[in-house]
């Protein structure tokens, strides 16, 4: 699918297009400052687990969908895979559980480069990575539920109403459109290489990165200037006043989005109260098939 489609509104007509943007905004902020505050792997999965019905409750375009999750399943694997391999507390201070060697101590030059630890994969590493993986999930399918039921102009009108500057909230709005654009860019680029048949080689990879970041600043430059030049043609004040969109707010589901916020926020201080005993069960049943090596 192309890229510049990845941040786009969707046009529908769900509950929560209809709720107003300040709602999801504030909503949205609140689930985003949790997913950074907490480290308890129950809460995020239960805070993942709740977004992502309410993500689904938009009836995002399959093809989108399909896109975000081989986004999501690469961002989970590359990270569980680097902290499992790479967990600082086994290599600094020898705490860990090894669950499999890739390269055991016992050869003589991956003894002497890890201090007789060998490389491995470490159960500590591995549930730090997932947290790290379930943190930056939440973070995305959040900020992507706000995206595709709000428009752009209902966004900017939001951020200047709870005190963004505007020349920022503007910034922060064209943003949204042009990453998608820069991401297609560095896609075509890659495709560009391959048609002629360009081999990366490491002598020719600070030349290559050079040449792909250079025209990468010129189109954005270029973007810039003339998204400037079309807000001065269009009069656009110091602080400008944002029209209202016709769409008919719903107040009931803001109320849902607020009914919703509290409870998360009271689940999460609470220690998942209502859901604590499946949590258990299912912690206790892990550890229990997972093979240590001695």
């Amino acid at each position: 699918m192309p890229f510049r489609g990845i941040l786009e509104y969707v046009e529908k007509s769900t509950w929560l297009h209809k709720t107003d943007p300040l709602a999801k905004i504030l909503y949205s902020t609140i689930l985003i400052f949790l997913a950074f505050i907490i480290w308890n792997i129950e809460t995020l999965i239960f805070i993942l687990l709740f977004q992502t019905v309410i993500f689904l409750s938009i009836r995002p375009p399959s093809q989108k969908v399909k896109f975000y999750f081989k986004v999501l399943a690469y961002i989970t694997i590359t990270t569980i895979l680097s902290q499992s391999l790479f967990y600082y507390g086994y290599y600094n201070y020898g705490e860990g559980r090894v669950l499999v060697y890739l390269l055991p101590p016992n050869i003589p030059v991956i003894r002497d480069l890890t201090g007789g630890k060998g490389v491995a994969i470490i159960y500590e590493g591995f549930i730090y990575g997932f947290i790290v993986a379930l943190k930056i999930i939440i973070m995305m399918i959040t900020s992507l539920t706000v995206i595709y039921t709000t428009k752009p102009g209902e966004i900017l009108k939001s951020l200047i109403k709870i005190g963004v500057p505007p020349k920022f909230a503007i910034a922060i709005v064209t943003a949204l459109r042009f990453l998608p654009m820069i991401f297609e860019e560095v896609y075509q680029l890659t495709i560009v290489m391959r048609l002629k048949k360009e081999k990366i080689k490491i002598k020719r990879l600070p030349r290559l990165l050079y040449l792909m970041v250079k025209n990468i600043i010129v189109e954005s430059y270029k973007r810039a200037f003339i998204t400037g030049i079309a807000l001065e043609v269009r009069g656009i004040p110091e602080n400008p006043e944002i029209p209202i969109s016709s769409n008919k707010v719903s107040l009931i589901g803001s109320l849902i989005l607020f009914i919703l916020g509290l409870f998360i926020i009271h689940q999460s201080l609470t220690g998942l109260s209502l859901f604590k005993p499946a949590f258990l069960f299912l912690k206790d049943n892990f550890k229990n098939t997972i093979p240590i090596v001695p």
